[in-house]
């Protein structure tokens, strides 16, 4: 939204600062999307229902062309069928592009197995740099699994080797411009977000949160929950792809299960394990399915998809409470504690800070940087600010961000009651709060109304703050 509002298309901000978390393939992609069709929800989400759609594309041209027209129209349907991959494609998320981006330049290669024409490397090349752009370090993998398939391949069917340089020549051609500028233009943010936090930091070192010190079967346990009938469409097709390439001559089998084998490798090695990841693993799924299903089982199988459910998502019940409190008018910024609106609230033109209670302090030991910046604060930090903001804003200068928004972008509570301190000094300031922590709210009567926004949530409006004197614009309607 800030792109296609104000510009700066180059460098992604968010919370009131430089935002280096992810590169920015999926923020060009909707901010495009919303320059040309106006701002709604769907425009926003336009681009992840293409793209999801081009994966379902993909999958069905390999299976298609190698198997039958049948085999490829149900492997497709496999893929779209599957809750979390149609979930994740109806979302402004950067999972769907870069498995759309994998799929397509496997497939590139997979129709032309000996990369005999120039347009296949050239092509395989560019979707692989957009892949890297939509997800940085996941998006090599078409490169590492093009690497394993000329290993094992028969050794007079293998494609040249110099054309597989070519195209990660081609992939570096298109990722490392924005990388290199970044590297130059913001280094210290870009290096500790990118680099050290996410690269380094998520990918290598575990945690203790419940992402990480998970079971190697977590993906494999969850696709059986989510969808048993691609489960075992994926497992008989892993199997009967094994027994095709025996020879090495089976060149789309043998691509497709080292695509799929490179993909189970990289989820497994990475310490974080998160459902969504799980979409990179299915395009090769349901290829590996479509190449080696016999004929006479396309139509019964197809017949168990009339039988496939989607799982009902009701309203997140925090998005729909920041819009009341958006719609209010309230003249000062609000403080969520524990929020449950998914970081909603940052989509609205209001000042959010948040508040979670961490006791050990996880916020500030994984990511010191933003201790030292101000961006993370403690409690007794966040009361004592306006002695701290100019030494905060300072160093912020010195890292590039002239902005002092980003100072106390999250507060650290030891426990809830800590709170209370907060609301003590800040009576002009608004919060949300979870309905179960009554001695908090109790103890914000005297300064503040208390509006019981439902069961789970309240909201502690200041009595001291006013209504904007001009009206705020409504936020754009639904689709």
């Amino acid at each position: 939204m800030r792109m296609a509002q104000e510009g700066n298309w180059l460098t992604p901000q968010a919370f009131g600062r430089l935002f280096f978390q992810k590169p920015p393939l999926v923020y060009w992609f909707s901010a495009f999307s919303m320059k040309a069709f106006g701002l709604s929800l769907f425009t926003i989400r336009l681009p992840g229902l293409l793209f999801g759609a081009a994966a379902g594309a993909a999958v069905f041209l390999w299976c298609a062309k190698y198997r039958s027209v049948r085999a490829g129209t149900l492997a497709a349907a496999m893929l779209l069928s599957c809750p979390v991959y149609l979930a994740m494609a109806h979302l402004v998320d950067v999972n769907i592009l870069v498995a759309a981006f994998i799929a397509l330049a496997m497939t590139t290669v997979a129709l032309d197995p000996q990369i005999e024409r120039r347009s296949t490397w050239i092509c395989s090349g560019v979707f692989t740099g957009a892949a890297i752009l939509a997800k940085s370090a996941a998006g090599v993998l078409p490169l590492i699994a093009l690497a394993v398939y000329w290993f094992v391949a028969s050794s007079r069917l293998r494609p040249p080797l110099v054309r597989l340089a070519a195209s990660a020549g081609v992939a570096v051609l298109v990722a490392a411009p924005w990388h290199v500028y970044q590297l130059l233009a913001h280094p210290q943010w870009f290096w500790t977000e990118y680099v050290d936090m996410q690269l380094l930091g998520i990918g290598m070192h575990p945690e203790t949160n419940g992402l990480f010190n998970q079971a190697q079967t977590f993906y494999a346990k969850r696709l059986w929950q989510l969808d048993p009938i691609l489960s075992l469409y994926a497992a008989a097709g892993i199997a009967g792809a094994i027994w095709a390439v025996r020879s090495r001559d089976r060149l789309p089998e043998l691509l497709a299960l080292c695509w799929t084998a490179v993909t189970i490798l990289a989820l497994a090695s990475f310490q974080a394990k998160y459902l969504t990841y799980i979409v990179m693993l299915l395009p090769p799924l349901c290829v590996l399915g479509g190449l080696v299903i016999p004929r006479r089982a396309i139509l019964p199988v197809a017949l168990l998809l009339l039988f496939k459910t989607q799982p009902v998502t009701p309203p997140m019940e925090g998005a729909r409470a920041m819009r009341a409190y958006y719609d209010l008018q309230r003249d000062t910024e609000l403080i969520a504690a524990e929020t449950d609106d998914d970081l909603y609230s940052e989509t609205l033109p209001f000042h959010v800070r948040y508040a979670a209670v961490d006791p050990s302090h996880t916020l500030a030991t994984g990511k010191p940087d933003y201790v030292s910046l101000g961006i993370v604060l403690t409690r007794d930090e966040f009361l004592a600010l306006p002695e701290l903001e100019p030494t905060y804003a300072r160093r912020l200068r010195e890292w590039g961000e002239n902005s002092s928004e980003p100072i106390g972008t999250t507060i650290m509570l030891a426990v809830p009651a800590d709170l209370t301190a907060v609301i003590r000094t800040y009576p002009g300031i608004d919060f949300y709060v979870p309905a179960g922590w009554t001695d908090v709210i109790s103890q914000a009567e005297p300064t503040h109304q208390i509006f019981r926004y439902s069961a789970n949530r309240v909201f502690l409006l200041s009595r001291v703050a006013k209504l904007h004197k001009e009206p705020v614009p409504p936020i754009p309607a639904r689709w």
